[in-house]
């Protein structure tokens, strides 16, 4: 997988676990990546297999099966997520 490709997931999850839309998400990242952004149906796909897997963790009863892991990546994916969403810490 490329970088961008590998970026542009990272920041799709990130968004995701805001609970930003797929919609909002694809604006966002088409306004950083431009010609080289995802297709608006892979964001949505990434978005669907997201949540997918949030679902199988959770059993019945509504208890994590699988407690979820802190997300790693590196302090240079994290400022690009951050910067992709938006967020302004200052």
């Amino acid at each position: 997988m490329s970088d961008i490709n590998f970026e542009q997931r990272c920041a799709i999850r990130f968004c995701f676990r805001l609970e930003h839309s797929a919609t909002d998400t694809f604006a966002k990242l088409e306004h950083v990546y431009g010609d080289s952004v995802f297709s608006r149906a892979q964001v949505s796909r990434w978005f669907k297999a997201f949540s997918e897997e949030s679902r199988l963790k959770v059993n019945h009863a509504g208890e994590d099966l699988h407690p979820q892991e802190p997300m790693k990546m590196s302090i240079e994916y994290g400022i690009l997520c951050i910067q992709i969403v938006g967020v302004d810490y200052e």
